[in-house]
């Protein structure tokens, strides 16, 4: 009965913070979404951020595995772009709500609180990017925030902007980023 609730709690979650964003879903929104006491909500959850994180853990979840997003041992760059990108492309294509959150998530006034929670999260990407510096597979004199950066924003806005409605276009336009990443971040 209990994962049933805290399941309940994360569905009403998620479809407010998809429709308002965080800052204006309040937890009495979610308990009355979900039909349960606030009381309940704080006893499967820290706070709203961490519920907020909890949401987006169980979108990705609902695609992908970790083993689906773990990258083989020396990997090179071109794999480490391609299959990092195509997996959130996937992502994107098979949750649209987990690009809701990420696009509200952007309008917060401290987005960091909201950042990561997921197994899919770009601060998972730091140390495959240092390590592929650090074996003179990317350049150096890139800063990785700004990679990740550059990452995020170039693929999401395949789905942001509407770019193609179709899949088979939507999964060019990855293929066009990914070589254009190629091009710039090698060495």
């Amino acid at each position: 009965m209990a994962d049933t609730r805290r399941e309940t709690i994360i569905n009403a979650a998620q479809e407010l913070f998809a429709q308002q964003g965080f800052a204006a879903t309040s937890i009495s929104k979610i308990a009355a979404q979900a039909m349960v006491a606030k009381s309940l909500i704080f006893h499967h959850f820290k706070d709203k951020e961490d519920l907020w994180k909890e949401v987006k853990q169980h979108l990705v979840a609902t695609v992908m595995t970790e083993q689906d997003l773990a990258l083989s041992a020396n990997f090179d760059l071109h794999t480490f772009l391609e299959h990092t990108l195509m997996q959130r492309y996937k992502i994107y294509a098979e949750s649209p709500a987990i690009m809701k959150l990420i696009q509200w998530q952007a309008l917060e006034k401290d987005e960091t609180k909201l950042v990561g929670g997921t197994i899919a999260s770009p601060s998972q990407w730091y140390l495959a990017i240092e390590d592929l510096q650090e074996r003179n597979q990317m350049r150096k004199d890139v800063d990785a925030d700004l990679v990740i950066q550059l990452m995020r924003h170039s693929l999401a806005g395949a789905f942001a902007e509407q770019i193609s409605t179709t899949k088979q276009l939507q999964e060019k336009y990855v293929k066009m980023v990914i070589e254009a990443l190629y091009r710039y971040l090698r060495t």
